[in-house]
């Protein structure tokens, strides 16, 4: 079945495609992301660090990039990209079913039943709705499987070595790239095991510590362990960027599930639907659609209702059921249920949320398995009133096997329907292949950064002229062409831009705070007149400090220092205009004048007084920077011999002391050495690094190798062997018994 769900993609070399609301974070966040992860494998690095987005940022923190998750080290270094989408797809989507159908064999819920209940889950609303984010897809799919094994703990003489078993599930959802699914089946799980808990174990206070306590202890330690290689890094490096910010009440509630958004679980589209853009856009009054929306199936639906007053009072396993669904209830109605503001102040991490109604994850899962349960209910009720009336069933496989396979054929064409009337199907050969603006500037042979003028704003208009993405894909194209934020990886052109760290992502606070300045001094300002874009000469020259050299726009931007290099023509959208930046600086450069600024603030509004030119002077984070004079005219010479994604090495010529100035964001981790003598990498401009260089000919060699990745991997190389060495000391001990 689910190859058959994404046939329309396998065998016409697409993709499907969902959009959100300045973008795709399919096309422009999660698969970019996977594209770099993969091109590092390929080389023989570990993907720690990126030069393509955003001056900089270590990769091996941003979850959304999937680094470990096995399925991406599996296929997407080794597959053609758009044939490892769509199998990496065709994987998570199946291993939905299998999880949760193994769990509800379990419960002795029949083969037909447990089916009915696994096509449920996989094609649902939570799954298709949300599958631009990659990432948590493939993390919430194995929520099942820790049911399960929580389930077979209780009557496992094992039990260490299914404590493992969750730790490894745990960590695998970790490495998925969605940290708030792991804490929503961390949180999940916990309720259900002390549930479960309630019913099976003799509550003396000796055994509260060795049955419920230290079952969890165990598995924070190992998963700390074995998630110690991304984890470290990923708690290192968020703790200085915008994810780092917890979110405020109002802002936590701000895009609420309404009391009416139940209407969702029958008519999923009675609000409209935003692939036809039909769906009203004021979220903070409808909520958004894919937060909101789980849609499963009208028959599941039915199916789960009648196990829920039918034999909620008979069987421990739906009473279970239910009141995991009647906890998720309490996050997901966030501001509707008085009791939310108590568990946001006094639960660890809620904070972090921006949508609670992501526990619709476990709302999901007890539905679809109380579905299962209705679904054996009424057939027991029907063989029942066979028998009570006398009837002879004339043909068992009728009853017993077309008839069950019909109901869930009927589910799946609803479900079906459902999806496709909501994904796109889209050409990733010719989306993913260089635009024209892609193929005029990669003729250039400097190493230069590009900047996307007003990209959100671009797509949501295509998206209202199109009509949404099921009607005309052809639009959104022809918006390519502006290469908004992270597309420009597959060119292998870096940007100045970054799409995640519009709503926090890892760039360290000051460089977002750079580009945030930035958007308010240009596009987003006051100088922003209808068509036209009013760029000031300062902003320029901090562009140019960015090593930006080309910048992207629909719209005119108007200043003397701009050449306009290109115009790309098309036959639906305004002209694009690619102007070259006269105040353009290269990425690494010699300067040998100094001030010294320690105030952060200070610093940033220094960059942008017109007095400033970034060519001549550094602004330096230390408390004294000045520099010796001993040639008139100071000459650096500056030329990058080597480049990897985490090695960049310099031969630079210095005619006195002064700075090397790299365009790189000022990030922890990267160590320098002159002439293979370490040195200390300074903090410039307020975002950037420089080295101390003395006169002379040099070869400097900078290289990110964070502590904390360094000690993550260790830990984790650690806890893999003694998992090992347990295991074999298990096995042996196992046979020396028998």
């Amino acid at each position: 079945m689910v190859v058959l769900f994404f046939s329309p993609y396998l065998l016409s070399g697409k993709i499907p495609y969902v959009g959100d609301f300045t973008g795709s974070d399919l096309t422009e966040l999660n698969l970019p992301l996977r594209f770099l992860a993969s091109q590092s494998w390929q080389s023989g690095q570990v993907p720690l660090w990126t030069n393509l987005l955003a001056n900089g940022f270590a990769i091996v923190a941003e979850g959304q990039a999937g680094v470990f998750y096995p399925f991406n080290l599996i296929l997407f270094p080794f597959l053609p990209f758009g044939l490892a989408v769509n199998l990496s797809l065709v994987i998570n989507f199946f291993l939905a079913g299998l999880f949760i159908y193994i769990y509800c064999r379990f419960l002795k819920i029949s083969r037909f039943g447990s089916i009915f209940a696994a096509v449920a889950f996989s094609f649902s609303g939570f799954f298709v709705f949300r599958l631009k984010h990659l990432n948590l897809v493939n993390a919430a799919i194995w929520l099942p499987l820790i049911f399960y094994l929580i389930e077979k703990y209780f009557v496992s003489k094992r039990k260490s070595l299914i404590l493992i078993a969750l730790s490894f599930v745990f960590t695998i959802q970790f490495f998925a790239g969605h940290p708030q699914i792991l804490y929503i089946s961390l949180i999940s799980a916990v309720f259900y095991f002390y549930l479960k808990a309630i019913f099976v174990f003799n509550f003396k206070i000796n055994y509260l510590i060795t049955k419920l306590i230290w079952p969890w202890i165990i598995i924070g330690l190992i998963l700390f362990g074995l998630a110690a290689i991304q984890l470290l890094p990923t708690l290192f490096y968020s703790a200085s960027s915008g994810r780092s910010l917890a979110m405020s009440y109002t802002d936590i509630t701000g895009f609420p599930f309404l009391p009416a958004n139940i209407l969702y679980f029958v008519a999923p589209y009675f609000l409209g639907n935003p692939a036809f853009g039909t769906y009203p856009f004021d979220t903070h009054i409808f909520g958004i659609f894919w937060e909101n929306n789980i849609y499963f199936g009208l028959s599941a639906l039915l199916l789960a209702l009648v196990a829920i007053f039918s034999l909620v009072a008979k069987k421990k396993e739906v009473r279970f059921l239910v009141i995991l669904f009647l906890f998720s209830g309490l996050f997901i109605l966030g501001d509707s249920n008085p009791i939310f503001i108590i568990l946001w102040q006094l639960l660890p991490g809620l904070q972090m949320f921006r949508f609670p109604q992501r526990f619709f994850l476990l709302a999901l899962f007890c539905l679809t398995v109380l579905a299962g349960f209705g679904f054996d209910f009424i057939f027991e009720k029907i063989n029942q009133w066979f028998l009570k009336t006398g009837r002879i069933i004339k043909s068992k496989i009728l009853f017993n096997t077309l008839l069950p396979l019909t109901l869930i054929l009927i589910l799946a064409v609803d479900l079906f329907v459902v999806s496709f009337n909501y994904l796109g199907a889209l050409d990733y050969g010719k989306y993913f292949s260089p635009s024209q603006s892609a193929q005029f500037l990669q003729q250039d042979p400097d190493k230069f950064r590009i900047y996307s003028f007003d990209w959100p704003n671009t797509w949501s208009s295509i998206y209202q002229v199109s009509g949404g993405w099921q009607n005309n894909l052809s639009l959104f194209n022809s918006g390519r062409e502006l290469i908004p934020p992270n597309l420009n990886v597959f060119w292998n052109l870096a940007s100045a831009q970054d799409r995640a760290s519009l709503e926090g992502g890892m760039l360290p606070k000051a460089a977002q705070q750079l580009g945030n300045r930035l958007m308010l001094e240009t596009w987003l300002g006051k100088n922003n007149n209808g068509n036209k874009i009013i760029v000031s000469d300062q902003a320029l020259k901090i562009f140019g400090l960015e090593n930006v050299k080309y910048f992207l726009s629909f719209k005119e931007l108007d200043n003397q220092n701009l050449i306009l290099a290109k115009e790309i023509k098309n036959d639906f959208l305004p002209p694009l205009k690619i102007y070259q930046n006269k105040y353009f600086l290269p990425f690494a450069f010699g300067v040998f004048k100094t001030k010294s600024i320690l105030a952060d603030d200070q610093a940033m509004n220094y960059l942008f007084d017109p007095n400033f030119d970034p060519a001549q002077e550094i602004v330096l984070a230390a408390a004294k920077a000045d520099l010796p004079s001993t040639v008139e005219k100071p000459q650096g010479q500056v030329k990058i011999i080597k480049q990897l994604g985490n090695q960049i090495v310099f031969q630079v010529n210095f005619s006195q002391p002064g700075y090397l100035f790299v365009s790189q964001n000022f990030v922890p981790g990267w160590q320098a050495k002159i002439d293979n003598q370490p040195t200390k990498i300074i903090r410039a401009n307020q975002v950037f690094s420089a080295v101390l260089v003395p006169a002379g000919n040099y070869q400097i060699t900078f290289a990110f190798e964070p502590i904390a990745y360094l000690i993550g991997k260790w830990l984790t190389l650690i806890t893999l062997a003694s998992i090992f060495v347990f295991g074999l000391y298990a096995f042996f001990r196992k046979k020396s018994v028998i």
